[in-house]
């Protein structure tokens, strides 16, 4: 009787230990306009997610390492470059680009928990 609660002991732990980490992708979707004012959406898996777990996706962009845009929403949701009013709008030209994958954690606290990325770059 012991040996056996030694052996389902340790199967507990190896279940536990054994649950696949969070993870993502994500890439540009085909068809993007990937420039100033122009529309882009993502192509986005997760798998092994909390399950109160909302993924987003944000995407910031650069001039000469200054962010010019930056906005986040749920996956699924279009980005419009340069957003209703932002630095980029003003100064206009090309930026590069970068969108992240992830969701919050907030128990016990808040937390960020990045899942992928990827770079683009977008004209002006």
């Amino acid at each position: 009787m012991r040996r056996l609660l030694v052996v389902l002991a340790c199967l507990a732990l190896f279940s536990v230990a054994a649950k696949p980490a969070p993870s993502g992708t994500i890439a540009l979707a085909p068809g993007s306009d990937a420039r100033l004012g122009g529309t882009v959406n993502f192509v986005v898996t997760t798998s092994h997610l909390p399950g109160n777990a909302n993924p987003r996706v944000q995407v910031l962009c650069y001039q000469d390492a200054a962010l010019v845009y930056g906005e986040a929403y749920n996956v699924g949701t279009a980005f419009l470059l340069g957003g209703g009013w932002s630095l980029w709008l003003e100064r206009g030209g090309p930026a590069d680009c970068h969108a992240d994958l992830y969701y919050w954690d907030f128990h016990p606290s808040q937390v960020f928990n990045w899942l992928a990325g990827t770079d683009f770059a977008a004209s002006g």
